[in-house]
């Protein structure tokens, strides 16, 4: 099992990142159910909101929620840098940081992923919904990234403490902590 693992990070390290397919990413972005993206989407396609005809060019955070409803998926990366980049810092900066970072992480640039969660994690102006689904994906990574096979749960383990105690009410921590815990061949 070690040795596969370890076959696994060499051929990892040299392959070209690519999405999985639509359907993949469907399924993983439908199991947060507490997204604040998700959220966002839900809210704007019941109010019918499209800026494109209301004469506004649309921003770098709004040219990628377009590419989720489009599943135009290869532009959400370019998308979001675009406005993580541009001068303000605002709401739309930490979402922008946190779609990038989610599809870093479907790509399999964990680093790059890692990254962006903990920018959000650490920063204190960071929105509490945004800031526990962060935990959540950074939780899940330590896992996956499988850099210290001991040290690596308890870092996931203490991200999702940490998510529970900023919103205990929120599913999705249950959801991809009990995720967590299989994979960790932990069952209590």
């Amino acid at each position: 099992r070690e040795l596969g693992r370890a076959e696994a990070a060499l051929a990892a390290k040299s392959r070209k990142p690519i999405l999985p397919s639509k359907h993949f990413i469907n399924q993983y972005l439908e199991s947060f159910a507490e997204d604040p993206i998700r959220k966002i989407l839900e809210k704007e396609s019941e109010g019918d909101v499209d800026e494109k005809e209301n004469g506004v060019d649309l921003t770098g955070f709004s040219r990628a929620k377009q590419g989720l409803l489009d599943e135009n998926y290869e532009s959400i990366i370019d998308a979001c840098t675009e406005e993580i980049e541009a001068a303000n810092k605002g709401s739309t900066s930490q979402l922008a940081r946190l779609l990038r970072g989610t599809f870093y992480a479907l790509r399999k640039e964990q680093d790059k992923s890692m990254e962006d969660l903990t920018v959000l994690i650490d920063d204190e102006t960071t929105d509490s919904k945004v800031k526990v689904n962060a935990l959540i994906k950074r939780a899940s990574l330590y896992v996956q990234m499988c850099k210290d096979p001991k040290k690596d749960p308890e870092l996931s383990l203490a991200d999702f403490a940490k998510a529970v105690e900023l919103e205990p009410d929120n599913s999705d921590i249950y959801n991809h902590r009990g995720q967590v815990h299989l994979l960790i061949e932990e069952m209590n």
